[in-house]
């Protein structure tokens, strides 16, 4: 395999350190936002028909959004847009460089990525045999970061997919963030030689992420989240270093679990476990301790569903959704923020019957 082929494991820890576009709410003119939103149709215009042959007519804009400056200091709008039955949207820098970013081949794009890592993968004894799999993939554009989610340059169209990540090589053009998943009952602990076959490739491509999470099952089990007992996080500098999240779990049913989780550069030892645990008083109200803010697993849970909570204030009631898992097939999960009191008594009521 090729040093440069070999240099691009694309890599995720998405949330951690994206550049992000969105900067300082500061009050601004209509002359200004007339200028902005001005130039932006300009390029914009200009992007879709050099690049896609989208004629003034053929295309519509849905919704548009300024994003005022940023810690890089430029300006630029985002846009929804429909031509015929096609919905995709693009993000327009209206400062020097003119770069305009879509998602109008954002998919083939991805496809083409996922193609490209599973060949710098594939010599991984582990990734062979299918204990170590690739999850998913996100990309986004340097300067723009979370603006460009999903987006590549309106100049790049699938014929130079090819060229355009063999530049990602060598330049820092994108942030891109992958997700691994492990299957291994023992060790807790990445092996120093799957870590290093991981990750040796991070100096090739510029900030990028990685996530690999392990769970205690076979590969061919469907998996419920008691198995997902940790995350390593790697960043694409230093050695690379990495972070470890470790996952604990309190089952007030089979269909209801809590999740709490704590963070740092080792797992917890079996003494270590066990310090997360919950309890419900006969009015339903939920309390965990330590008192920190956790996951939430429903089976059978209906997407969009609320669940209440209080917190500080007792008399103010706030509310969160159900989504659906992306991981375990069957689950709904919700994030419930650290110091809630939350009125868990019809739901218990409701999937403990199941």
């Amino acid at each position: 395999m090729s040093r440069v082929k070999h240099g691009v494991l694309f890599c995720l820890m998405a949330s951690l350190c994206m550049a992000l576009l969105t900067g300082c709410p500061s009050r601004h003119t209509k002359e200004e936002e007339d200028a902005i939103l001005s130039t932006g149709i300009e390029k914009l215009t200009q992007a879709l028909e050099g690049h896609y042959g989208l004629k003034e007519g053929d295309w519509q804009i849905v919704s548009q959004k300024i994003f005022w400056g940023s810690a890089y200091g430029f300006n630029a709008v985002s846009y929804s847009l429909k031509a015929g039955d096609r919905d995709f949207t693009a993000t327009v820098h209206t400062d020097d460089s003119g770069e305009v970013y879509t998602d109008y081949y954002g998919k083939e794009f991805e496809e083409a990525l996922v193609v490209y890592l599973n060949e710098k993968l594939e010599e991984i004894p582990e990734y062979q045999q299918e204990t170590l799999k690739l999850f998913s993939v996100k990309f986004s554009q340097k300067l723009a970061g979370n603006a460009t989610e999903g987006m590549i340059p309106a100049s790049v169209s699938p014929e130079d997919f090819s060229m355009y990540l063999e530049k990602c090589e060598q330049d820092w053009l994108m942030n891109v963030q992958l997700t691994l998943t492990w299957f291994s009952e023992d060790p807790k602990q990445i092996s120093d030689e799957l870590q290093g076959l991981i990750t040796q490739g991070l100096d090739g491509p510029k900030k990028t992420y990685l996530t690999v999470k392990r769970f205690a099952c076979d590969a061919n089990e469907k998996p419920d989240p008691t198995d997902l007992r940790e995350d390593y996080a790697y960043l694409p500098w230093d050695d690379p270093k990495h972070s470890v999240t470790t996952y604990e779990y309190f089952e007030l049913d089979e269909n209801l679990i809590l999740q709490g989780s704590y963070v740092g550069d080792l797992t917890l030892t079996p003494e270590e476990n066990g310090r997360f645990w919950a309890t419900v008083n006969t009015e339903g109200i939920l309390r965990v301790f330590p008192d920190d803010s956790y996951y939430m697993f429903v089976k059978y849970g209906v997407e969009g569903m609320e669940i209440s909570y209080k917190n500080k204030d007792p008399e103010y009631v706030s509310t969160v959704k159900l989504e659906k898992d992306p991981y375990f097939e069957d689950w709904c999960r919700v994030f419930i923020p650290r110091d809630s009191n939350v009125m868990i008594g019809d739901l218990l009521q409701k999937y403990t019957q199941k």
